[in-house]
């Protein structure tokens, strides 16, 4: 599925207004479109940086807002953009498209100069984002994005709010990113790795799923010194405990 264009113009208002955007701050839109949340982000007399990668949309945009001097818009792929070129402390906001969410919110990890996004996704990637331990939901995105940002549900949307209509709803989630991450940007790599090898089969446990890598006796010693039962699956570990393991599976391995 790909972009489902907001229509709702209360919607759009409420997004912005959750952004907590002032005139001074630089804010960068994924997907700008037809301009509707464009519109509205204008009025907050902030910088506005649209990222674009439909050349329809671009031109469309570029003529709406040629003569408003804080509205710029770039051609790009917003996968490849280096947000630090683009200011400092950024507010990211936007209508994900459907087919690159995952993608792009990882993205966000790694770009430090991003401080907050308020992002319309999926609802079922709300839920997985925002997850916590014991829930079907929880997963890789939800420690990665919980390891590095704040996150709250602020809005569900109804399909009827865009077009061409989609087949599910939609909600609005921000994030503001942690001054102190709970993983470090060296480690970020190694522990991702552990991490989806431990969801890599959600009924196994965590010893089944890590025992290619890892002698069993000693995946099972490491649960124990963190008083966790050896049939202990992944989802049922809360962010900072498996965080610790990993840690310590990473010093000790």
């Amino acid at each position: 599925m790909g972009q489902h264009f907001l229509l709702n113009e209360t919607i759009a208002r409420r997004q912005v207004a959750a952004c907590g955007i002032v005139s001074t701050d630089c804010v960068v839109e994924i997907g700008g479109g037809t301009g509707n949340l464009t519109r509205v982000l204008a009025t907050t007399g902030a910088q506005i940086t649209v990222i674009e990668i439909d050349p329809r949309c671009v031109d469309v945009l570029g003529d709406e807002f040629r003569f408003n001097p804080l509205v710029s818009v770039h051609h790009a792929d917003a996968l490849k953009i280096d947000y630090v070129s683009l200011g400092k402390r950024l507010i990211v906001v936007g209508n994900l498209p459907y087919n690159i969410v995952t993608e792009l919110l990882f993205s966000m990890i790694p770009q430090l100069a991003v401080s907050r996004f308020v992002f319309m996704v999926q609802r079922e990637v709300g839920h997985r984002m925002t997850a916590l331990h014991n829930d079907k939901n929880y997963g890789w995105l939800s420690i990665a994005l919980q390891s590095h940002f704040a996150l709250k549900t602020l809005l569900h949307v109804a399909p009827g709010s865009f077009k061409p209509k989609p087949a599910v709803h939609s909600a609005v989630i921000r994030g503001d990113r942690l001054s102190h991450p709970h993983i470090s940007a060296h480690d970020y790599p190694t522990v991702r790795d552990w991490i989806r090898m431990a969801f890599a089969n959600r009924r196994k446990t965590l010893v089944n799923n890590w025992r290619a890598h890892l002698p069993p006796d000693q995946i099972i010693n490491l649960l124990l010194a963190h008083h966790l039962d050896p049939r202990t699956r992944a989802e049922q570990i809360p962010i900072q405990t498996m965080l610790k393991v990993v840690n310590a599976l990473k010093s000790e391995f």
